[in-house]
């Protein structure tokens, strides 16, 4: 029965990955993607940066200051 249940994760795993698209394809979709898509992506980032850069002040002050 192990044997089995091995195989047949075998066959999944190999279904995902023979299914996922190909590096050059995923690359050649991100090539495309638009200005507008980039910036609000970077704009997400420097938000978060934000955050943790507060995060890391109130960690080093020594506690919470809500």
């Amino acid at each position: 029965m192990i044997p089995a249940i091995l195989s047949a994760v075998f066959v999944i795993y190999l279904y995902k990955t023979l299914s996922q698209p190909s590096a050059s394809d995923t690359a050649a979709s991100f090539a495309t993607s638009d200005d507008g898509n980039v910036q609000a992506i970077a704009a997400r980032l420097s938000a978060l940066q934000a955050r943790i850069d507060r995060l890391a002040t109130t960690i080093n002050d020594g506690g919470s200051k809500r």
